[in-house]
């Protein structure tokens, strides 16, 4: 019987593992970073049996690359991971996080062979770092969404993140202008070209799948059901032998299922991915967060926009298909879950939330006021629904993943500002950085004008001479607009060439995190799987 194997691969080998593991990186990076600003290019990504699509996403790029040879595709997969990370905390910014991480390596490597301790580079570069962190929120403009203005800052780093698509910048203010701050905008298909915005009715709360395989969106790691029918089943699923009438009138009937409990046990999550994979059926276990009062909020509001009942322990098998509420779409990620319902039980919903009214006025602590005036707020707010038609599925596609990353942007700035854009802020970084002498600081410096750099060659432009028109200035807002032909240094925020604080930050984080633990990795090991054995007679 064949058995797996391991190959071990080391600095010692004729070619060191370290060029291995540029190699891989650089693969990956080079691809991505040609999607960068407004003279980036779309790059095509054949699917096999699944048809072509076009795109300017950095982590759909970086995600779809695998290579052949095992150490450069380790590499390339922690490179996919810092596009993930970045964009699982920030939803933009995949692009620059990964121009920075291959910045960050290439720069390191040079320095390598002239230290003995990589752990105190390691150090130096964390140390800077935060520095540059400091530097962005010095930096930072805060702004404020208001449903009574045009929100031009809001407008233009949607236009930014969109690579400047107006009318998709204009759809996603109107969208967060119905549906405010904190509310829910979905993206879906349209019929008529362009985008359409439509209110609809919906929530977001804390609750996640259960186990990452429910998911059904790799790119965006969610699981999304339409049609679904709701369980509300409160104390635990200890088991899904109770729940069977309900799984198999979910089968019979082609609908999709979400289960929302506060615990699933291991056989109950096993059994539900084997009826998932093996049974074809749509199901998800939702797992509802919190303690006490606020995880039975949850149950609640989930209860009230859906129709479902709340059933527990004592409730009898046969009584299960009468708690069933439905939802129109359901969207779960690790964390939360969207909830959208265009069909709900108006007297139950308003009833619902006459009684969170009343639950207020008579409330005395103030942070349970709060709470109740967060789920009051949450469900009156309902979902923003972009809808999205092109002339053909792959441009749709495409348009759909600059949608998703405008809408976190614009998402990102709320929460934490914004500074000038077109690379301007790292690279006035790194000219404010103090030289202490120290490796890191010489890795860091170099790094932090990789995404200029990157705008200028897909831009066709010196960024030599960019930047000395930079220097010369010395007004840290000015840089160049990429989008014009002339090459005019302009004031940046002015002409709304921003970028949301919160994606700069997290992408520089995500890029330290991967390439420190790169720069300290001497050794990679790899398995190997053998050949199937020949079947006699066989050639």
């Amino acid at each position: 019987m064949s058995k797996t194997y391991n190959q071990v691969f080391s600095k010692r080998d004729e070619e060191p593992v370290s060029k291995k593991i540029q190699r891989g990186l650089n693969t990956v990076a080079n691809a991505v970073k040609s999607t960068l600003g407004p003279a980036g290019n779309t790059v095509l990504i054949d699917r096999k049996h699944l048809g072509t699509i076009t795109t300017k996403d950095g982590v759909t790029v970086a995600k779809s690359i695998v290579l052949e040879d095992d150490v450069e595709n380790i590499a390339a997969t922690m490179l996919k991971q810092v596009a993930a990370k970045t964009v699982d905390e920030a939803g933009d910014g995949t692009t620059t996080a990964t121009i920075l991480a291959q910045a960050l390596y290439n720069e390191g490597l040079k320095i390598l062979p002239f230290i003995k301790n990589r752990n105190e580079l390691k150090r130096q570069i964390e140390d800077k770092a935060e520095l540059v962190k400091n530097f962005i929120i010095d930096e930072t403009t805060p702004v404020l969404l208001d449903k009574n203005s045009d929100n031009l800052e809001l407008l233009n780093i949607a236009k930014i993140s969109s690579n400047g698509d107006e009318e998709m910048a204009k759809a996603i203010v109107e969208a967060f202008k119905m549906v405010g701050e904190d509310g829910i905008i979905s993206v879906d298909d349209g019929v008529v070209d362009g985008y359409t915005v439509e209110h609809i009715d919906g929530l977001k709360v804390d609750a996640g799948m259960a186990h990452p395989y429910f998911m059904t969106d790799t790119r965006k790691l969610e699981c999304e059901q339409l049609n679904a029918l709701v369980l509300l089943v409160k104390d635990g699923v200890s088991s899904l032998q109770p729940l069977i009438p309900v799984l198999e009138y979910a089968g019979t009937q082609g609908k999709a299922i979400a289960i929302f409990s506060d615990n699933f046990t291991e056989q109950v999550i096993e059994l539900s991915l084997m009826n998932k994979m093996k049974a074809k059926l749509d199901i998800n276990l939702v797992k509802v967060q919190g303690y006490g009062s606020n995880k039975d909020g949850i149950f609640e509001d989930v209860s009230a926009i859906t129709g479902a009942t709340i059933v527990d322990k004592n409730t009898k098998p046969e009584e299960l298909l009468a708690c069933l509420g439905q939802a129109t779409k359901i969207i779960s990620n690790r964390s939360e879950t969207r909830i959208i319902s265009d069909n709900k039980d108006e007297y139950k919903f308003n009833e619902h939330l006459e009684m969170l009214k009343t639950q207020i006025d008579n409330e005395v602590n103030k942070t349970n006021i709060d709470k109740l005036e967060a789920r009051l707020s949450k469900l009156m707010g309902g979902v923003a629904t972009i809808k999205v038609a092109c002339k053909t599925p792959e441009e749709a596609h495409e348009a759909k993943d600059r949608l998703d990353d405008a809408i976190n942007a614009v998402r990102s700035a709320i929460e934490e500002g914004y500074v000038a854009g077109s690379g301007t802020v790292f690279f006035w970084a790194a000219e404010n950085l103090i030289d202490d002498g120290t490796e890191g600081y010489r890795v860091i410096k170099e790094a932090l004008q990789a995404p200029l750099k990157t705008l200028c060659e897909n831009a066709g432009v010196s960024y030599e001479y960019v930047t000395s028109m930079m220097r010369q200035s010395m007004l840290w807002k000015n840089g160049i607009d990429f989008s014009k032909p002339e090459l005019l240094l302009v004031d940046l925020p002015s002409h709304g060439i921003i970028d949301p604080a919160k994606v700069l930050r997290v992408a520089l984080e995500s890029a330290v995190s991967i390439v420190n633990l790169l720069l300290t990795s001497d050794n990679v090991i790899t398995t190997v799987e053998p050949d199937a054995p020949a079947m006699p007679g066989m050639m």
